[in-house]
């Protein structure tokens, strides 16, 4: 697998050579602005599809980035009722905010689990990780309530490890899921 900017030099370069394989011409009324956001508007679906997010359900998404504030979106359009983001840049929660999150907690300044509660997110159904960190994936599984979905969406490093007791899951009766799929090719890696 070859992922420009990932396993290979590449991605947010002025101009980068690629293996024409990867290569797809983009629709005549497409901009550049819209082609770009294709792929990882197609990763993010097919997360969001994962989740299985139903009318009702209450979403943590957890980091402020692209994917993140597309995640956001999307669990909106999927029918949650509450949608919290978890950032510690201040403008960044703003604009999750603006984009349909209901709830901005600084996950480093304050306590995560007291805050979703004083909002009212007493049974999260669905914690959607988009950081990729051990860390941030532990927390995913801490907040996540009983019989809740954690999607690991955040690519993490080959030799990343997190410290998970089984238990755990196992008590909570979580789902764990990870998602990347290639859009252009329909395989998940």
């Amino acid at each position: 697998m070859i992922g420009y900017g990932t396993t290979v030099n590449g991605r947010f370069a002025e101009y980068c050579a690629v293996n024409e394989r990867q290569v797809y011409k983009l629709g005549d009324y497409t901009s550049f602005e819209q082609g770009a956001m294709t792929e990882p508007v197609a990763c993010c679906l097919q997360g969001i599809d994962m989740c299985e997010i139903q009318p009702g359900h209450q979403v943590v998404v957890i980091g402020d980035g692209m994917v993140g504030l597309l995640m956001v979106q999307l669990s909106r359009l999927a029918g949650a009722a509450k949608v919290a983001l978890l950032e510690s840049v201040k403008n960044k929660r703003e604009v999750g905010r603006n984009l349909g999150a209901d709830v901005c907690i600084d996950p480093v300044h304050k306590d995560v689990k007291i805050r979703l509660k004083e909002a009212g997110m007493t049974w999260v159904n669905t914690v959607i990780e988009c950081v990729g960190r051990p860390s941030t994936i532990e927390q995913a599984i801490d907040i996540a309530g009983n019989k809740a979905v954690v999607m690991m969406f955040g690519l993490t490093k080959p030799d990343g490890i997190i410290s998970v007791k089984p238990f755990q899951i196992f008590q909570k009766e979580l789902v764990l899921k990870a998602s990347y799929i290639n859009p252009y090719t329909q395989k998940e890696y």
